[in-house]
């Protein structure tokens, strides 16, 4: 039978250079940001110390709210603030990941190891706590998996858990692709593996510590209940505090972190929970130790006593403060006003010449630089940027991306004008046409938004909101969202990619033109709006633009002109330049194409990307839910077609005749 509980691994992986008796480690203090200072190795009769670690990167990942059949674990979010804040005390920088699904908890670890695993000097914590899950497919096998939320039970839908779920052998691999020297994975979820070898007790540390090492802690066997108020967690936090350096030199290993903790969990759990340690099966790998250096005590001079001098008259003025509060309420709302007016400017369905005069006309209304904000100068250059093109070009050709000057070139019968309002039924969403163009689609921020590359994109049309609970249910009659006490104007979300290509079918029957979901390269072309930035109004990101959750992923987080803790009312925030709500933020919108890892081998035509991976369906655009970082034009997921999460909808295309 498979066996579900909680627990902890705790993997060590790199080499590993110690101190012997007598030596001292110490954490030098400079002036660097956190997780870049460097941990120094103080070796008496030196000069000089040696530097053990360059830096230090942590990353905690806590899965909790499951929603499909595991039990929730409502003791995890004190977990990950919990070790987060330790980890900081012994200098990482720590990033942390909350409610990942398959796919996200996948990225996340794989980002987090091409980001910050490349350099040899480097020391990297990767710290997991959720339910672990032990499937024995035989007799003589165990596999251990990592369950995001979204997985469902491995003994109702087995295919459907293994695609979800994260193996242990899959983070084997990962661990090789690191060329830090040390490498830390803690798991607190228990499950078995066949690749490490149990001991009973540390060696001894000495001369071992210069060798290479691959180590682990489990919290507990595999057949051993742990609950969710985690006893292990505690100790482990205890250990890193102090309790966990054995012999009193100064460091913890690998080694006296498994003692402690197989002494206190034991003891403090009457003997439910007895942690496991030992170290992989690799005669090259298993002769080193792990070490965390701990910060010395600093030295506090007594305090010299003095006798208080007798306090001046009191009393105060504060009329240039509030004269200072004044003249920035009176910037404030002239930024208000700036900001709507762009709105209304680039919402205008009117002949090119119009558009360009109201856009000359924003100008002259708002010649002024914002001493307290940026955002006038960005609106200010996208209005010069609008205004230049609509002055030169006032036809665009749905010909593969030409533009030509009226009066030089005559359009041919399929010529669109860029910014028309299409509304085809009493029920369909307003679409906005946009331009034909080339653009650089990717970025260099990750892997799988490699490589940049040109692509051309033909005119279409695109939905000016994501598609909204009261416009889904004119056309399918029901509303799945789990805000729907939103409103009607809010997005539906907790709509499947499937759930998605029902909606564009029916609507393209009920009107006779052919809706469609965007492919993955229009769906940039029109997030970027003709910037080459992370987000259209620059590269900072903001909730006076986008509705998006906290920064540490994940949950909602109301803020500034993001007044919504989950989904906001579409059009809430202000358009780009194509005259587009809420492409960043608010819910990820499902896109026609497969998954596929990276861009190598992607078309340039703009056309949807089939080959691949069809067994999951890409996503854009960021959520409520997400981080800053995921709602970049540039960032990418997927997962499988028939997922429905409530930071999930849609917009659709229609192709133009």
């Amino acid at each position: 039978m498979d066996t579900l509980h909680r627990g902890t691994w705790l993997v060590c992986f790199g080499m590993l250079i110690l101190a012997a008796p007598g030596l001292a480690l110490a954490a030098k203090k400079t002036e660097d940001a956190r997780g870049l200072q460097p941990v120094l190795l103080t070796v008496p009769g030196e000069a000089r110390p040696v530097a053990l670690y360059g830096e230090s990167h942590a990353l905690v990942i806590g899965a909790s709210d499951y929603h499909n059949g595991w039990p929730k674990l409502p003791g995890v979010h004190d977990d990950i603030d919990a070790v987060g804040r330790a980890l900081e005390k012994q200098g990482f920088a720590v990033s942390k990941v909350l409610n990942p699904a398959g796919d996200k908890l996948d990225k996340s670890i794989r980002r987090f190891i091409g980001q910050h695993g490349q350099k040899p000097d480097s020391r990297l914590l990767i710290y997991f706590t959720g339910h672990g899950y032990t499937m024995k497919p035989d007799a003589e096998r165990q596999l251990g998996y990592l369950v995001p939320v979204d997985a469902p039970l491995a003994d109702r839908d087995p295919g459907g858990f293994i695609e979800a779920a994260l193996s242990m052998e899959s983070l084997e691999g990962y661990a090789k692709q690191i060329r830090a020297k040390h490498a830390l994975f803690v798991f607190d979820s228990c499950f078995s593996g066949s690749f490490f070898k149990m001991r009973a007790a540390p060696e001894l540390i000495a001369l071992k510590t210069m060798q290479p090492v691959r180590q682990f802690i489990t919290s507990g066997g595999a057949d051993q209940q742990v609950p969710d108020v985690s006893v292990f967690r505690r100790q482990f936090i205890a250990a890193l505090n102090g309790e966990g350096d054995l012999n009193n030199d100064g460091y913890i290993t690998g080694s006296e972190l498994g003692s402690f903790l197989e002494d206190k969990v034991t003891n403090y759990s009457r003997r439910t929970q007895i942690p496991q340690y030992g170290k992989i099966r690799d005669p090259a790998l298993d002769k080193g130790d792990f070490v965390f250096a701990l910060a010395k005590p600093e030295a506090r001079p007594e305090p010299v006593r003095e006798e208080a001098a007798a306090p001046r008259a009191g009393g105060m003025r504060l009329d240039d403060l509030k004269q200072q509060q004044a003249v920035r309420d009176g910037w404030t709302a002239w930024q208000t006003r700036m900001r709507a007016d762009h709105g209304q400017v680039a919402a205008m369905n009117a002949a090119p010449e119009l558009k360009a005069a109201a856009w000359a006309r924003f100008l002259a209304t708002y010649p002024e630089a914002n001493p307290y904000s940026d955002e006038a100068e960005t609106l200010r250059e996208q209005a010069r940027q609008v205004l230049a093109e609509a002055k030169s070009q006032t036809t665009w050709l749905a010909d593969g991306g030409e533009r030509a000057p009226a009066a030089k070139k005559k359009a041919p019968a399929a010529a669109v004008n860029a910014g028309q309002i299409i509304k085809d039924c009493d029920v369909c969403p307003e679409m906005v046409v946009l331009p034909a163009g080339r653009f650089a689609m990717g970025s260099n921020d990750h892997s799988d938004e490699k490589p940049v590359h040109s692509v051309d994109v033909g005119a279409f049309a695109l939905a000016r909101t994501e598609v909204t609970q009261g416009q889904w249910r004119a056309v399918m009659g029901n509303n799945p969202s789990n805000f729907s006490r939103c409103g009607d104007d809010c997005p539906v979300e907790k709509v499947s990619w499937d759930d998605a290509q029902d909606y564009v079918r029916k609507l393209s029957a009920r009107t006779g033109q052919h809706y469609r979901l965007p492919s993955e390269a229009e769906w940039e072309y029109a997030a970027r709006a003709g910037t080459t930035t992370k987000y259209w109004w620059g590269d900072q990101a903001s909730h006076e633009y986008m509705n998006y959750g906290k920064d540490e992923c994940c949950g909602g987080l109301a803020s500034g002109r993001d007044q919504w803790v989950n989904t906001a009312p579409v059009g809430q925030f202000p358009a780009n330049v194509f005259g587009l709500h809420d492409m960043n933020g608010n819910v990820w919108e499902w896109v026609a194409d497969c998954s596929h890892g990276s861009y190598s081998g992607a078309p340039s035509d703009g056309g949807a990307w089939q080959g691949g991976d069809c067994s999951r369906r890409v996503f854009r655009g960021g959520s409520w839910y997400g981080s800053a970082d995921d709602a970049r034009a540039a960032d990418r997921y997927w997962i499988g077609p028939t997922n429905r999460f409530d930071y999930l909808g849609f917009r659709p295309t229609r192709t133009l005749p």
